[in-house]
């Protein structure tokens, strides 16, 4: 929040009832804040610009914002919510590198995938370490009947390799 300035709720859950799909640089983060300060976001599909396009398949090597505005010809001066929000609209209009496609169309392709969210729940804190190179974030569990633990999202190709993994 701003000082002396407050977020209409009234007009956001209005304006919310008309979107089909959240986009964010990073979903994870922004969806947690969201879905906690106005639940009609839990009810939202949402897409991931950082993870949900293969930034490094298209030629560049890292998904922060920054990096990629500026490989892609422009300069973002990160962190603040809504140049953030221009900067992403910005890259998602931009064609990829790599393929040519608008950044816009991979995103796109990959949240019409479904995903699943993995949980390693009751997992001890000694494994922390080889569950976040695993790709698992920590999540408190404060915004659903969720317990406390370590998640993923997966899309279909990541979960069957993930699952052989899990196997072995």
């Amino acid at each position: 929040m701003v000082a002396s300035h407050r977020i209409d709720d009234c007009a956001v859950n209005d304006l919310l009832g008309r979107v089909v799909l959240v986009i964010a640089h990073n979903a994870d983060f922004d969806r947690r804040f969201l879905e906690r300060r106005l639940p009609a976001f839990i009810t939202k599909h949402w897409a991931c610009s950082r993870s949900d396009i293969d930034w490094k398949a298209e030629g560049i090597r890292s998904s922060a914002l920054e990096f990629v505005a500026y490989s892609l010809g422009f300069f973002h001066d990160g962190h603040r919510a809504a140049s953030d929000c221009r900067a992403t609209l910005h890259a998602l209009a931009q064609p990829l590198p790599g393929t040519g496609r608008l950044a816009l169309q991979a995103l796109l392709e990959q949240a019409r995938l479904p995903t699943w969210r993995l949980w390693a729940r009751d997992a001890a804190i000694e494994k922390k370490d080889v569950l976040k190179a695993r790709g698992y974030a920590w999540s408190p569990g404060e915004s659903d009947d969720r317990d406390a633990g370590i998640g993923m999202c997966r899309t279909p190709i990541e979960r069957q390799r993930w699952l052989g993994y899990e196997q072995m």
